[in-house]
């Protein structure tokens, strides 16, 4: 009877977590999940929706909320990463116009430099723009307030320095908390969180789902 009971239940259990959306390979591998200590999840799509949101748009310099987003969607829509999507549809959603680029170049990891109309942009990490001498403490302290949120900051500089501020969050997957809580309850020990993200956001992010 325990001979053919074991097999039947494997059967039944992965058959069960397919239809759950759950592909395990095989018995072996079920029997492993058993002594699992620690998980690591990645944190976009995995922990978080997905579908990052632009929640703030900060302008400098005398320069206006809709230039600075126009100008960032025309240079991120050359661009495949995920912010720059969220960038081009909030641009949208305001019926902005797009620029024609006159040049383009991606850094991986980092964001992008552009010419418009014979002018040099740059987009992205602070990393990457602050060559321009933009950090002033009131931008610090502005840029540290979003990422304590949880959101990730991207700058807009142009040829005279800063231009705007653009922040995009991905918000926690409703159902994430409680997941991982579940899986403490299991015996997990360890619970770590994979992310591109700079400390802080990632912090914040770790924090919220506890």
């Amino acid at each position: 009877g325990i001979a053919l009971s074991i097999p039947v239940s494997v059967v039944a259990a992965v058959a069960n977590a397919a239809r759950h959306g759950v592909l395990i390979k095989g018995g072996a591998h079920l029997e492993a999940t058993s002594r699992l200590r620690a998980i690591a999840f990645d944190k976009t799509g995995s922990l978080t929706m997905g579908k990052p949101m632009v929640t703030d748009v900060l302008p400098f310099n005398g320069f206006g909320e809709d230039i600075v987003l126009s100008l960032a969607a025309s240079i991120e829509s050359r661009s495949e990463h995920i912010l720059a999507e969220a960038i081009i549809k909030k641009a949208k959603e305001k019926n902005l116009f797009f620029n024609e680029l006159d040049g383009f170049e991606a850094i991986p990891g980092m964001g992008a430099k552009a010419l418009i109309n014979g002018k040099s942009y740059c987009i992205g990490s602070m990393a990457l723009c602050s060559s321009l001498g933009v950090l002033t403490p009131d931008v610090e302290e502005k840029i540290k307030n979003l990422e304590v949120q949880g959101k990730t900051v991207i700058v807009l500089t142009g040829g005279k320095g800063l231009m705007g501020i653009i922040a995009v969050r991905d918000e926690l997957r409703p159902e994430a908390k409680d997941a991982l809580k579940r899986l403490k309850n299991l015996g997990i020990q360890a619970i770590i969180m994979l992310t591109g993200d700079n400390e802080q956001v990632a912090k914040a992010m770790s924090k919220e789902a506890g």
